[in-house]
């Protein structure tokens, strides 16, 4: 139709976009063709939190292209060694990112991103 806005991919369909990708990459290596490195999504990710008037708030953090990420980590000793011992986080299912999407919007995810010094204190994200 001209004119229409095509709707983009929701948030699920371009993960397992990526898993394919991995797995067609993983494919290509089998066969003896060399492969760019791959990041296997983990079924569920650790997100640190902080408190908000109705509850945890998802810490997403303005990337320096103006999009917003969401922080998330692949497992629980990686959040605390970036985030700091005392960050509050939740467990979330991969299934629910998008209904999270919808409450508190966000641009990509930053898997297991490096927290810059200055940008925790306390034990926590400042």
């Amino acid at each position: 139709m001209k004119g229409s806005a095509r709707k983009p991919p929701g948030l699920l369909a371009s993960l397992q976009r990526a898993e394919e990708r991995a797995l067609e990459r993983e494919l290509e290596l089998e066969r003896g063709r060399p492969a760019p490195s791959r990041y296997q999504v983990p079924p569920v990710l650790y997100l640190p939190v902080t408190a908000g008037p109705s509850g945890n708030i998802a810490e997403v953090r303005p990337t320096r292209e103006g999009r917003r990420a969401l922080l998330a980590y692949s497992a629980l000793d990686r959040l605390l060694a970036q985030c700091g011992d005392d960050q509050p986080w939740v467990l979330v299912q991969i299934a629910d990112l998008e209904e999270l999407m919808a409450e508190q919007p966000f641009d990509l995810i930053a898997f297991d991103a490096n927290i810059p010094p200055g940008m925790s204190e306390n034990g926590r994200l400042s």
